[in-house]
């Protein structure tokens, strides 16, 4: 097993989970600081699962690897906690507050974590992981980290509007969707295999490697594209008062 920080970014993802939930619901007297608390339950119990699966050789199998992980794996996470929010309204408008209230350096902030994806640049240089997955992920990852800097000392200075906001946090989705699926494909059994390389693909669903494409990278994936349609929802509210719906 290699020293990975992949776990402690998990750790550090779910306690600026309950932080902002605690800021925006529980300290204001608002209701719905449950369903964060959940959440992240279910997050946690998926990764001891993905870890069970990772350690007891399930990611490495030959089976497993030609059922085209990469373009189904990431998307548990997001399923269960979209299906969350999509089936209990109260969970819906607790995002929404959440959303609506932290302060929008603590929204754009979390994502300078990213920065972290220069440890996957390290590993490829050492020949310890894919360097196509590196080259074209990685580097666009590490890239939106380092915007997140930039973006926080904006909205420290209330000079980050809702659209730059929106598209920055749209971008952060873009980095990663369709392209890790794809590429991460491409270096595995299947239909799409166009990659050969040495350390190959496989190296993606190695613990705690593994950790990253299915649960670390689609936290904060939800993050942006939660962030993207809170937003688009208050740009067709404000729309609808200025025309007096």
């Amino acid at each position: 097993m290699k020293f990975s920080l992949i776990p402690v970014l998990f750790l550090i993802q779910m306690l600026a989970i309950l932080h902002a939930a605690h800021h925006a619901l529980r300290r204001k007297g608002r209701p719905g600081y449950g369903w964060f608390l959940a959440m992240t339950l279910i997050l946690a119990l998926w990764g001891l699962t993905s870890t069970w699966l990772a350690l007891s050789g399930v990611y490495l199998s030959r089976g497993f690897l030609e059922s085209y992980p990469t373009l189904w794996l990431p998307f548990v996470p997001v399923l269960v906690v979209t299906g969350m929010i999509l089936v209990f309204p109260s969970a819906r408008r607790a995002m929404q507050v959440l959303i609506d209230t932290v302060p929008v350096r603590w929204l754009v902030g979390i994502h300078a974590l990213r920065i972290l994806a220069l440890g996957t640049l390290i590993k490829a240089w050492r020949g310890e992981f894919s360097p196509s997955f590196a080259l074209w992920v990685g580097i666009p990852d590490l890239m939106f980290g380092l915007s997140a800097l930039w973006m926080m000392r904006l909205g420290a200075r209330n000079r980050l509007g809702d659209r730059g906001l929106m598209l920055w946090n749209l971008l952060g989705v873009l980095v990663i969707l369709p392209g890790a699926p794809v590429i991460g494909q491409m270096g595995l059994p299947g239909v799409f295999h166009m990659i050969d390389e040495t350390p190959s693909m496989v190296t993606l669903y190695e613990f705690p490697m593994v950790l990253a494409p299915s649960l670390v990278v689609p936290v904060f994936v939800m993050m942006n594209l939660f962030t993207v349609i809170r937003l688009w929802e208050r740009r067709g509210q404000s729309s609808a008062e200025v025309a007096g719906i």
